[in-house]
């Protein structure tokens, strides 16, 4: 008798659950994306953004206007505001739980700004990519993304830091006084960006790509992705450590260099004469053989190296 009680209760809450499943697909069914036009008169120099499902753009604005264009759902829209000198952008999610399962409609919001200069910009957001098609110049920045791409070309008079769970970071044409990026599983790519002080970036499974970057000390951590350094100048150290990624020096330098990997390789060229330690505990060794200038470590437990002085 239990066993027949368990059964019925069972197809019950199957079928209760399928309900509330059609519920909700008939329900997303039915939304439509509305677009909203806030224009913005009140003066602002700081810009914060706290979205869920959405992509992000910033803008310059054509016609001299400052204006936020918002695409919303019947329960997931955005509200903006100026509050206390800070332009407020935020989500509104009312929705049940299950009509987030059946949420696969992309959101869009795009920030027109008049000014090209401004204090503080933070943003934090669940789902969505960050672009900023035009160039803007920042106190302060702050970007935390759980999933989504962050695409820039902004400069930044002090620290610059980008967090991003799933998905590739993009520097280009960009300057700071200070860089640090996180990223777990996408790509870091780093494009003529100037740095006063220090760059430190992290990258769990992405590669590292530095191209023409110039800063004064350079860390840069990666467990299985690659770090190429393409013409990129250091005034200080690099320090380079990965597990199983490869280190490339394609015509890079700094004053001092230490790399240390378990099964990367390690090659390529640097521009100035260095006093060389390698080490590898199975792999080949290929270093010149120098008694001038800063010193160049380099240590991998089956990785070859393989260096040369341009």
């Amino acid at each position: 008798m239990k066993r027949v009680l368990f059964v019925i209760i069972g197809l019950a809450i199957i079928i209760a659950g399928g309900i509330l499943l059609g519920v909700g697909i008939k329900k997303m069914a039915k939304t439509e994306v509305t677009e909203k036009v806030y224009d913005i008169t009140e003066e602002f120099n700081n810009i914060t953004v706290d979205v869920d499902t959405t992509d992000l753009y910033f803008k310059k604005s054509t016609d001299g206007n400052t204006k936020v264009v918002c695409t919303d759902l019947d329960k997931l829209h955005h509200e903006v505001s100026v509050s206390d000198g800070t332009l407020v952008v935020k989500s509104v999610d009312e929705r049940h739980w299950y009509e987030m399962i059946f949420n696969y409609r992309s959101l869009k919001i795009t920030v027109y700004l008049s000014n090209e200069a401004f204090s503080n910009l933070n943003i934090k957001s669940s789902t969505g990519d960050i672009e900023f098609s035009d160039e803007f110049t920042f106190d302060s920045v702050k970007i935390k993304l759980s999933t989504g791409d962050v695409d820039a070309k902004i400069k930044v008079n002090n620290e610059f830091e980008v967090e991003v769970s799933t998905g590739n970071i993009k520097l280009h044409e960009a300057s700071a006084k200070s860089l640090k990026l996180k990223s777990s599983t996408g790509r870091i790519n780093l494009e003529n960006v100037d740095v006063t002080n220090d760059v430190d970036i992290t990258s769990s499974t992405g590669k590292i790509i530095l191209t023409n970057l110039r800063s004064e000390n350079l860390r840069a951590s990666a467990s299985t992705g690659h770090v190429t350094l393409k013409d990129t100048i250091i005034n200080g150290n690099i320090i380079i450590k990965t597990s199983t990624g490869d280190v490339k020096f394609d015509g890079s330098d700094g004053i001092e260099i230490h790399v240390s990997t378990t099964t990367g390789d390690v090659t390529g060229t640097i521009l100035s004469s260095k006093i060389f330690f390698a080490n590898s505990d199975t792999g080949k060794i290929n270093v010149p053989h120098l008694t001038e200038g800063g010193i160049c470590e380099v240590e991998t437990d089956t990785g070859d190296i393989i260096l040369n002085v341009k």
